[in-house]
Parts: C-alpha cells; structure tokens; sequence
C-alpha cells in the first residue's frame, strides 16, 4: 500500500486548527467535575490515562471539551500532548488546540500534534531556562502537508486510529498477563519457602515485578510488538509532516504480526 503525498497542500499549523483559550470561574456549574495538568499527561501517549477531580479543590480555569487536544506547552521535550476524551479544565501551561472545520478533521488533528518534527519544532520555539514555554503564536507557524479533501484525511486518521486501538489492546493484554505471572510467583514463592522466607529474599523479588511493570508501562520506548509502537504514529509513513517525500509505502503485515 502506498500513499501518494505529491498532491497534498503545504499548510501552516495555524491554518488548519486554533487555540482556545475559555475560562470558567466556577467549574462544578458549568457540569465540569475533572481537571488534567501536565502532571496526568503521560509522555508519549495520545491517551489521557489519569485526572483530578474539582472537587478535591483546583485553581485551574481553562476549559476544554471532549474532541481536543491538550498540548504541554511547558518543557515540550516532555512530549506531553494528549486527546481529550471527556470535558473538563486544565493547567494554564497546557494549549487547548481544535481542529478548523473545513481544513483538518479533528481525528486528524492529535496525531499531527504528535509528530517529532511537531515536538522539535515547540522545542526550538521555546523561551526560558529553567521552565521553557513555546506560544501558540510560534507554533502557528509550524509547515506541514495535508490532503485537502476532508475523505482522504478520514481515510488516513481511520487508519491511524485502528492501528491506536491493536496497539492498545495488546498493552491492556500485556498488563493482564503479567498480573497472573506475579500471583503464579507468589503462590509458588510461598509453597516453596513458607516459614524459611528471609528479607532478601522478599526484596529481590518485589524489585523484580516493580522492574516488569516498569518495561510494561514504559513499552513504547521498546521494539516489541514488531515495531507498532512506532507505526502508531503514523506520521513517519505518510509524512504529513514532511516537506520532501513523495510516497511512502508500507506493508499491511507489519500490522498483522
């Protein structure tokens, strides 16, 4: 399968999405009971995986809603951007960016934000020492190319969202067998041991799990899967970011295996 990027439009960022920049003054009226700071978002992942609850007590007045991206604008090279899947408020150090109606389709719009050349560029526009900030004004200017036809951009976000969900899936799936690894282990361990177990032993042994969960949360930063960790962003195949390349191709079995 190839994917043809020779007649795709050369566009700014500021072109084909926007930053918003709503407030609230009081959060649990408006029916928005979660906040996200840049402490919830996970470097890497497209998905928000945690939040606080307003309740609890916040000073956070940005609003965002389900559909948007959430963008770290403090030290980029955190690599903190995320798809809001549910309203609520955020950090004043997080961009609130959409998608413009007509030019991007907003399933579009997070993988174009996790791009290298997306992160670098907020990388390289970035102000301060020892808590650098980029603006949107900066990152307006970011040149990348689209397919201006709204069918072609829903054909490639469809595809990068299936392969999102096998790469999810296999994760969830990791997790739960690594789970009834360490209970095996631990019915064995008492079996084996029962009134001989010695403190050496119970520290080598729950440093062990600690270091499979570590390589489980953190198994984007691996070659496993056969390389779909990387394919999930996509970005890298049909160089919607890429000034230079023409096609690109890639194979369906790389998916498959």
């Amino acid at each position: 399968m190839t994917i043809d990027t020779s007649k795709w439009d050369k566009v700014s960022f500021g072109d084909v999405a926007r930053c918003l920049t709503v407030a609230t003054k009081d959060p649990l009226s408006d029916g928005l009971d979660r906040y996200v700071g840049l402490e919830h978002i996970e470097p890497g992942n497209i998905h928000i995986k945690a939040w606080g609850e307003v309740a609890k007590g916040t000073t956070f007045t940005r609003v965002f809603r389900k559909g948007q991206v959430l963008f770290g604008k403090r030290r980029a090279y955190q690599k903190k951007a995320a798809l809001a899947e549910f309203d609520g408020i955020c950090s004043g150090d997080i961009l609130v960016c959409e998608a413009i109606e007509g030019k991007l389709i907003p399933e579009l719009l997070p993988f174009v934000v996790h791009s290298d050349r997306f992160f670098d560029f907020a990388i390289k526009t970035s102000a301060g020492s020892l808590s650098p900030r980029t603006k949107f004004k900066d990152l307006a200017k970011f040149s990348l190319k689209l397919p201006s036809k709204p069918d072609d951009q829903k054909r490639i976000a469809d595809l990068l969202w299936s392969i999102d969900s096998a790469i999810e899936n296999n994760l969830s799936l990791l997790s739960k067998v690594e789970i009834l690894r360490l209970a095996s282990e631990k019915k064995h361990f008492k079996e084996s041991h029962k009134n001989k177990v010695t403190l050496e032993h119970v520290i080598e042994r729950f440093v062990s799990g600690v270091r499979r969960l570590q390589k489980i949360r953190h198994i984007g930063r691996t070659d496993r899967f056969h390389g779909l960790r990387q394919e999930r962003w996509m970005v890298f195949m049909f160089q919607m970011v890429s000034d230079t390349s023409q096609t690109l191709p890639f194979e369906k079995q790389t998916l498959m295996s």
